[in-house]
């Protein structure tokens, strides 16, 4: 008999224990505490900037999505530039692209009615953060007033994980944050006893970008013993700015090769640590410590595809993506470094006229916008339009090569091919090299929107054909010579202000290598006064048109600086070279 109760206790005992074990699985939900008897799940859905985007009306169609009237508001810009071995245009603005690195796939757009009319007004877009980004959740107990906060405990997620789920007790107002940095990597636990978060400046990598976004709530448990409170649908707002840089070679006819931009210290990014209880930052500098740099190497930035964006050329336009924290009212000089950057240039080949590629190298560069203040949470596309420097002569500044037009290439806007800068000045070993589209005839003194050709060579309106006088100015010059290669020759002017050389341009002279011309237009048609490579080489002559159309410029062969160029006029149909000059 006292074997069976001892047996029976035992059982009871067994029993009661394995209710233990299995209440204590239930209670490590919760991070420190044994007693919960409620539970919150958090589950982040996407991330948003801080700024509306103002709604146009909609349309009478049957569309129902509302048009987005984007920010186009330009806080710096500045005319052509002298960067050293070439010009920019750059700028900074509100308006930014739609493809670049870091981007986020859209996942909706939230809307804010106008309170009278229920109408909408104002949308803000969210997007998707990138898949297996880790984020993290912190929680606090309200007490009597709302800054009264205990800490309860804190817990690590992954985008598109298991929801996280933290014990609770029922009835109690909690208040939660939530925070993440769009990459990959374990997020360092927040001692409570300080409540910030230390972020630094990035580059645009998926796996180290610090695109740092936030969210915030109060919550009330239900009453349910063992219930749950569901946040599944928490939207980030992004807490840095989010600054967009464009390489732009299009100006030099090139593709971006390679570059590696970056900020250094002081160079308009900062560090600070992200006080969660305000949403503000603190101990802001711009030293920015052991990292001494935000940088992006050439991999991690996105090239725009040809077709889009008025891009013609492969790899034209290359885009870089920095996050940085932000004030919003600290005025800081944006100072974007490359220390090497390489175009890749076409070429004609002398023998063949092939096509060949060259490597354009230029370094130290630096390129700086005044007065920029960021906003967190605000995106900025800074714009760096390198353009194709001039060789000065006088007051005229050269174009350094002939334009060509573009017979393979896309379309422009306008429905047009092209119109481009050779990269330099060969002499070819017979006609069959000549490239056929380096001939122009008398229309292109107003092609569209009545822009001759060197006006709309991009960037618009930064050249202009040049005029009788300036050919003029170049013959009276002294320092022309006509040096020769295999019964070929050139005429080569050394300018009064150097002009950038190697390893960026094959030299700093201004060339004009003759290629006669063309009586009319038509495939097949002949070069005329045009003998390369044989005993009658002094016969050969150049023709360039002018802003005149029946007025030409001659480059002769000449064993004298005078005589070398004239001046005349010929028939306006005459097909010739056109080498322009920046708009006076």
């Amino acid at each position: 008999m006292l074997h069976f109760i001892s047996n029976s206790w035992g059982y009871y005992l067994c029993t009661l224990l394995l209710l233990l074990l299995f209440s204590c699985e239930k209670i490590k939900s919760g991070p420190d505490q044994e007693d919960w008897d409620h539970e919150v799940q958090f589950e982040i859905q996407g991330v948003q900037d801080v700024e509306e985007v103002p709604l146009l009306a909609r349309k009478a169609s049957t569309s129902a999505a509302p048009e987005m009237q984007q920010p186009s508001k330009v806080m710096v810009h500045t005319d052509l530039v002298d960067m050293g071995g070439f010009d920019a245009v750059m700028s900074i603005t509100e308006d930014v692209p739609t493809q670049f690195m870091g981007r986020g796939q859209p996942i909706r757009t939230a809307e804010r009615n106008r309170a009278a009319t229920g109408q909408a007004v104002a949308a803000r877009h969210i997007t998707s953060l990138s898949p297996g980004s880790r984020y993290r959740i912190v929680l606090f107990k309200v007490g009597a007033t709302p800054n009264d906060l205990t800490y309860v405990g804190q817990r690590e997620g992954i985008v598109g994980g298991s929801a996280i789920r933290i014990g609770t007790y029922r009835n109690t107002q909690y208040r939660w944050y939530a925070y993440s940095f769009n990459n990959p990597a374990a997020i360092d636990t927040l001692t409570p006893s300080l409540g910030t978060v230390p972020i630094q400046p990035t580059g645009g990598s998926p796996s180290s970008r610090q695109d740092f976004a936030y969210a915030t709530g109060v919550l009330t448990t239900g009453d349910v013993i063992g219930g749950v409170n569901k946040l599944q649908d928490i939207v980030l707002t992004r807490k840095t700015s989010r600054i967009i840089v464009e390489i732009n070679g299009r100006g030099m006819f090139s593709g971006i090769h390679l570059a590696n931009p970056r900020f250094g210290n002081n160079a308009g990014l900062i560090r600070g640590n992200f006080r969660l209880s305000d949403s503000s930052y603190r101990e802001i500098n711009g030293d920015l410590g052991a990292n001494n740099s935000a940088s992006n190497p050439h991999a991690d930035g996105y090239s725009v595809p040809i077709g889009q964006d008025s891009v013609r050329g492969l790899d034209f336009k290359r885009r870089y993506t920095f996050y940085t924290p932000a004030d919003g009212v600290s005025s800081r000089e944006l100072i974007v470094s490359i220390d090497e950057l390489h175009l890749r240039s076409s070429r004609v080949r002398e023998d063949n006229g092939v096509l060949e590629d060259r490597i354009r190298q230029f370094n130290g560069l630096t390129f700086r916008f005044p007065g920029f203040i960021p906003k967190a949470g605000k995106s900025y596309f800074v714009s760096i339009k390198l353009v194709e420097s001039a060789i000065t002569i006088g007051t005229t500044q050269w174009a350094r090569h002939n334009v060509f037009r573009n017979a393979t290439g896309p379309s422009t806007e306008d429905g047009i091919k092209e119109y481009l800068f050779r990269y330099d000045n060969p002499l070819y070993h017979n006609h069959a090299a000549s490239p056929p589209n380096d001939y122009f005839k008398n229309d292109i003194y107003s092609i569209v929107r009545g822009k001759n050709i060197c006006e709309l060579i991009y960037p618009e309106n930064t050249w202009d054909l040049p005029t009788p006088a300036d050919f003029q100015a170049l013959e009276v010059l002294s320092g022309k010579r006509q040096p020769m290669q295999d019964n070929n020759w050139s005429m080569v002017i050394t300018p009064t202000v150097s002009a950038a050389g190697a390893p960026g341009y094959p030299h700093g002279n201004l060339v004009f290598t003759p290629v006669g011309y063309k009586a009319r237009d038509g495939v097949g048609e002949p070069i005329q006064e045009y003998n390369p490579r044989s005993g009658f080489f002094a016969g050969t002559k150049g023709y360039w048109r002018t802003k005149t159309p029946a007025t030409f410029a001659q480059v002769n062969y000449s064993l004298f600086n005078t005589g070398m160029i004239d001046v005349e006029n010929f028939p306006e149909t005459r097909l010739a070279n056109i080498r322009c000059v920046r708009k006076k």
